[in-house]
């Protein structure tokens, strides 16, 4: 039986840069391939972080007889080659992909899942040797949870000063002082050498900065003029000139008819896209601009108040402004795009930003206005969608906090009582999907203030977009009946831009849009985005969903998603199936407690997972912006569990028995998150105005008081199922790498299909269940 190491204080702090390198790279590559491939490759980066570590975990079982020189070697070495491959991987796929793409994108997926798989195999081996051939295990998780915590803050606010590219292969700089650190003597020939190894991953990291990956974006050939980074995704402008760049097929055929201006295309990251026009835009110019498609709601109130959802390029602000709107306020997200408006491209602009009565803030719009206090004629969403995967992961996109039952509730709260909320999303009623969805939100919402004649305060048209057949729907909904003079404005506009009418006050009402605004029991539609489901855009039996380019997006997503859950079958067969076979054929009793030990830490592997996309989920629209689901809510749970397992550690060294101690961990980890679960749903909206720092700090509570418990339960458990059997940890920790990608992807769907609060409540009972891997 193998003897364990004591740890020095030197490898702890390898481990933890060792896990801070391995996160930042798998959280950058979900940003650069989100935005060059879309949004849905974030699970395939999940699922390829996995499969690499648990393959180098598997690996290190196999050669599992080191004593305590040859494992320093293994992770010195093992380390080097983490730093060194990061690098070739990414100028690799950079140099290749134009070659793959010709042969398909499974082929491009394959070369890339390999490639990329490297690194994490090297970095799989350095934890996993770390975690099982040292004693301290629990302090030692801590260190590696901690890594892991301060990748979060570093990516979020790192993005906002350097590129996704920089950040990435800046990992490997952090790995080669992790090598220092794992085999640094007081012999000066061998620190020469561990420096000279650093220096060498330095000099590669400034030649890789030359290779650069290309500048992807859906449907566009125009030149590239800045490219912008931000926590939110990868904005791109791009320089062309022409006619005004309207929605509507009728206004763009009049647009026809002006003088071209100077504009430019703003791509965020792989589809959605946005416009802004050049200040020097003709009288003419900007009138056709305002009568868009996106405009109605203006028509309807002019010369008053405006909030814009969303602000993108400022077309909606400009809009406003010819509709002689007095105060308009704007929020956008993206930093990046807040600083082209204001800075890099404010004079192109013509100062858009710094008008009169123009005030534009960079916020998660409903958020905003929920803290302000305010009141509008108008509040304006254009189209809000961007389809970027969040750092976090895929399914947790910004704008679906924007089309939930309490989001339309708070829009028709901070309407003055003539308002108008103005709301447009493709579809008509031959392509109902986002329509339907948008008006069952609008309908529940009214019916929520005691309406029952919800068809006066309701009108929907929709116009042919300029580019393809699809059709965009307006949605326009007023707390109160829409007067004779609306409908009468609405029916002349519409007449003259050749709008079909959907829905208007005693002139039309088509299906399904009619059965829906007629429908007295649409607030217990399971159907229903609620901040419980907030998933507008992911796949619904109501049809397939559009990009802001009017193209479908789903099926991509669908294909990738049952990809990576191949990938992932195939992962827990390597790790459960064939190492089990292979440690049981010639020891029989060896059974029973290899099933146990799989049983719990596959519990734990699952449920941690299940609690934490859970809990990123709910506690970004309590804080309104997705960067502090990086920063607050996935760091604090990280820290707190690395903390949770430094502390159990102190327990275990004063001889308190660690099943004990495991059964505490199992129970209070399962009542704490399910507690969370249900409270959390109850409690929180009603914080929504409170200031940033309080809802931190909520944030923060509510994460870090089941993560403290959760810490504990992997490190108890790998002491006390390897001490028998030294042998069989790494195995253990591969395994619960292999299934926390089943976890990932069963958040998606749990929290899709039966709700955010269903999630984490699952995360708690699996906890319970591992206890019946200690019976």
């Amino acid at each position: 039986m193998e003897s364990l190491i004591k740890p020095s204080l030197a490898t702890k702090y390898g481990l933890c840069l060792a896990s801070l390198a391995t996160v930042l790279l798998e959280l950058m590559l979900t940003r650069i391939f989100s935005a060059s491939a879309g949004y849905h490759f974030a699970f395939m980066i999940v699922s390829m972080t996995m499969f690499g570590m648990t393959l180098g975990a598997l690996v290190t079982w196999v050669k599992r007889n080191h004593d305590a020189s040859q494992v320093e070697a293994q992770l010195k070495s093992n380390c080097l080659y983490f730093a060194i491959s990061i690098l070739i991987s990414y100028c690799l796929q950079i140099q290749v992909s134009n070659y793959l793409n010709a042969f398909g994108p499974m082929v491009w997926i394959t070369v890339t899942f390999l490639l990329y798989s490297c690194p994490f195999y090297f970095s799989g081996r350095v934890i996993s040797l770390c975690l099982t051939r040292f004693k301290e295990v629990g302090k030692l998780y801590a260190f590696d949870l901690i890594g892991a915590a301060i990748s979060c803050p570093l990516v979020a606010f790192g993005l906002l000063y350097v590129d996704a590219p920089t950040l990435l292969t800046s990992a490997s700089v952090i790995a080669s002082i992790a090598m220092i650190c794992f085999a640094y003597k007081k012999n000066a020939s061998t620190n020469r050498s561990l420096f000279i190894s650093a220096l060498a991953v330095c000099l590669l990291f400034g030649a890789s900065r030359m290779v650069q990956p290309s500048i992807n974006v859906a449907n566009s050939d125009q030149p590239v003029d800045y490219v912008k980074w931000s926590p939110i995704g990868r904005v791109v402008a791009t320089n062309f000139t022409g006619v005004p760049v309207t929605w509507s097929k009728v206004t763009a055929i009049e647009s026809q008819k002006l003088p071209p201006i100077p504009q430019k295309g703003l791509y965020i990251d792989w589809g959605a896209m946005t416009v802004m026009t050049s200040g020097d835009a003709s009288k003419e110019n900007l009138k056709q601009i305002a009568q868009d498609v996106t405009g109605i709601g203006n028509l309807l109130r002019p010369s008053s108040t405006l909030f814009v959802i969303g602000v993108g390029g400022g077309r909606d602000i400009l809009t406003g402004l010819e509709y002689d709107q007095k105060v308009i306020d704007g929020a956008e997200v993206n930093p990046a795009i807040v600083d082209m408006l204001r800075t890099r491209y404010g004079a192109f602009t013509g100062n858009l930003a710094d008008r009169p009565g123009v005030t534009l803030v960079n916020d998660e719009a409903r958020n905003w206005l929920a803290r302000s206090g305010k009141k509008y004629d108008v509040i304006q969403c254009s189209l809000v969608d961007t389809w970027a995967a969040s750092s976090s992961g895929a399914f947790m996109l910004t704008e679906n906090v924007l089309y939930t039952k309490e989001a339309f509730d708070l829009y028709l709260k901070h309407l003055k009582d003539d308002g108008v909320l103005s709301m447009l999303r493709w579809g008509d009623e031959n392509e109902p999907a986002q329509v339907e969805r948008m008006l069952k939100l609008a309908a529940s919402a009214l019916r929520s203030r005691g309406i029952t004649d919800v068809d006066k305060h309701i009108m929907l048209v929709a116009a042919q977009f300029s580019l393809s057949d699809h059709s965009i729907g307006a949605l326009l909904v007023s707390p109160k009946p829409f007067e004779q003079k609306d409908i009468d404005t609405i029916l002349k506009f519409s007449k003259n831009q050749q709008y079909k009418l959907l829905l208007v006050p005693g002139v039309a009402a088509v299906e399904p849009f009619k059965a829906i605004i007629q429908d007295t029991a649409i607030l217990s539609d399971p159907e229903l985005p609620t901040d419980d489901k907030p998933f507008f855009f992911s796949p619904t039996k109501t049809g397939k969903m559009k990009s802001s380019l009017g193209e479908p997006v789903q099926e991509r997503g669908l294909d990738l998603l049952k990809f990576t859950l191949l990938l992932t079958s195939i992962l827990v067969l390597l790790t459960i199936v064939i190492p089990a076979y292979l440690m049981t054929r010639r020891h029989l009793g060896a059974l029973k407690t290899t099933i146990k030990s799989a049983f719990y830490f596959s519990c734990l592997g699952i449920a941690f997972m299940l609690v934490e996309v859970g809990m990123i989920q709910r506690l970004t629209i309590l804080m309104g912006n997705p960067t502090y689901g990086l920063s607050v809510v996935l760091f604090s749970l990280l820290l707190s569990s690395g903390l949770g397992s430094y502390f159990v550690q102190s327990l275990v060294d004063k001889g308190i028995a660690e099943k004990k101690l495991m059964i505490v961990s199992l129970v209070a980890s399962a009542l704490l998150t399910m507690l969370v679960s249900y409270t959390s749903f109850y409690v929180l909206p009603s914080l929504d105005s409170i200031s940033l720092p309080e809802r931190i700090l909520v944030a923060v509570v509510i994460s870090a008081l089941p993560g403290f418990f959760m810490g504990w339960a992997f490190p108890l458990g790998l002491n006390y199922f390897t001490r028998e059997n030294k042998e069989i940890g790494s195995w253990l920790w591969a395994l619960n790498g292999a299934t926390s990608v089943l976890g990932s992807i069963f958040a998606a769907i749990i929290s899709i299909t039966y709700g955010i609060k269903v999630t984490i409540a699952s995360g708690g009972i699996l906890y319970l269940l591992a206890l019946l891997g200690l019976l």
